[in-house]
């Protein structure tokens, strides 16, 4: 139960950092962006990429691409999901 409170407040502050981002931006790829990283975070903290990363073999080239797209940001967002991608290749 509080591994989904996490991820839905993870999931929401996704959202809101995507709405700030369209302020800035003035479009709605920020907003996508935000939605699928959201997802994708969920998802990895779901298949629990720490203690098995086998799960996420079956989509890790999407993780790959949505890594690699945030990982020249500096938020909470990219951050976690360089932290669950490492733990996927170790």
């Amino acid at each position: 139960m509080e591994e989904e409170e996490e991820s839905s407040r993870q999931d929401a502050k996704g959202a809101k950092d995507a709405k700030e981002e369209d302020a800035e931006e003035g479009g709605g790829m920020a907003a996508a962006r935000g939605a699928v990283e959201g997802a994708v975070i969920t998802l990895a903290r779901q298949q629990d990429v720490k203690r098995d990363p086998r799960p996420l073999q079956a989509w890790a080239v999407h993780f790959r691409h949505v890594t690699d797209a945030a990982v020249d940001r500096e938020d909470d967002d990219a951050a976690t999901l360089c932290t669950n991608f490492g733990y996927y290749l170790k």
